[in-house]
């Protein structure tokens, strides 16, 4: 469980982007309260609104969603895994003002090609070459390679190419 003091400075930040999120889960950015169930793809994010009075949020596994408070009563709202979890937000009292589900679900697999070798699963995105992807459920060597030539490309450009 993840709780997030929202008093002072950070309390702000956080008390902001909890309210953004509740009411922008969904299509639109309808002013809301707190939904009872909120989708979101994984590796993506959603703004929501924070709930009015809302001083603490509290975020049940981490590890399937996170949030974190932005100004003006927004929070951004991250599905890190498959699976669900809740949000609870809290006023200063630490009475509960909301609680909603949070399900995290597939992203559009349009554009992404699944090969399966043996008992093995690598992913790639095609739009429209072929590149690969690190995906939860992929084969371990596979998606560590992936994630290391990731990682390896970064400090690259960090550094200037390498050091050229």
């Amino acid at each position: 469980m993840r709780r997030v003091d929202t008093s002072g400075r950070a309390a702000t930040r956080f008390l902001k982007i909890a309210g953004v999120a509740l009411a922008l889960a969904g299509a639109g950015a309808a002013p809301g309260l707190a939904m009872d169930r909120i989708e979101i793809e994984v590796d993506r994010a959603k703004l929501l609104k924070l709930p009015e009075g809302a001083t603490t949020l509290i975020v049940g596994n981490p590890l399937v969603a996170d949030v974190t408070v932005q100004r003006n009563q927004i929070m951004v709202l991250t599905a890190k895994a498959f699976g669900s979890t809740n949000l609870i937000a809290l006023d200063a009292k630490g009475a509960i003002i909301s609680e909603s589900t949070i399900v995290t679900i597939l992203p559009n697999k349009a554009d992404q090609l699944t090969v399966l070798r043996g008992g093995g699963r690598e992913t790639y995105s095609c739009n429209p070459e072929c590149g690969s992807v690190a995906q939860l459920g992929d084969e371990d060597k596979y998606f560590k390679a992936t994630i290391g030539h990731s990682r390896e490309r970064t400090q690259n450009a960090r550094t200037d190419g390498g050091g050229k």
